[in-house]
């Protein structure tokens, strides 16, 4: 049987914060599953965006994580999803995220080879060595973002789940455990 892959973003609204839904491929979990879950930030709350992996018969994992600061309060704040795509065959998936928050441009694209175990990261078109970290402190003062790259560990988030409590305790978890990413989601 071949490799196919679910790609779901997966999303509610509560409170002001929204995730972002909808999926494509197979309906049962047969087959591997790329979840990119994106929380719309709102003043108050860092952005969240999590590459999440569930594998069959393995528990979900996360796969890198991009935190953002909260936008300013008083300032008007837009984010839009410009689509996603995922494409697919019996040794891989790629994963394409592009989104615009308050003017600037952020795009992920994720891939992975399931037979070696290989992937491979870029964000707006810039290849990240996933061996240096796997946690990413945007700074969108600008029409393109600066990513600063992280060590941190993602065991202190636990079982990945697909809901905007998960994502936002993500974050504060993630700030917890290093002092530059509570610095940096704090403004400082």
């Amino acid at each position: 049987m071949k490799n196919t892959v679910l790609l779901t973003v997966s999303g509610f609204v509560v409170g002001g914060m929204c995730l972002v839904n909808s999926g494509c491929g197979a309906p049962a979990q047969k087959h591997p599953i790329m979840d990119v879950v994106r929380v719309v930030y709102e003043v108050g709350h860092p952005g969240v965006i999590l590459g999440i992996i569930t594998r069959p018969g393995q528990a979900p994992e996360c796969m890198y994580v991009l935190l953002l600061k909260a936008p300013a309060a008083g300032v008007a704040h837009t984010q839009r999803t410009d689509g996603g795509e995922t494409s697919f065959n019996d040794r891989d998936v790629e994963v394409t995220q592009p989104m615009m928050l308050d003017g600037c441009r952020i795009e992920i694209h994720y891939k992975l080879d399931f037979g070696t175990g290989t992937e491979s990261l870029s964000l707006n078109d810039t290849s990240i060595d996933l061996k240096k970290g796997r946690v990413f402190l945007v700074e969108r003062t600008t029409a393109s973002p600066v990513y600063s790259q992280k060590d941190a560990s993602l065991s202190v988030l636990g079982a990945p789940k697909l809901d905007d409590e998960y994502a936002y305790n993500a974050a504060t978890e993630l700030s917890k455990n290093d002092a530059e990413i509570k610095q940096f989601l704090e403004g400082k």
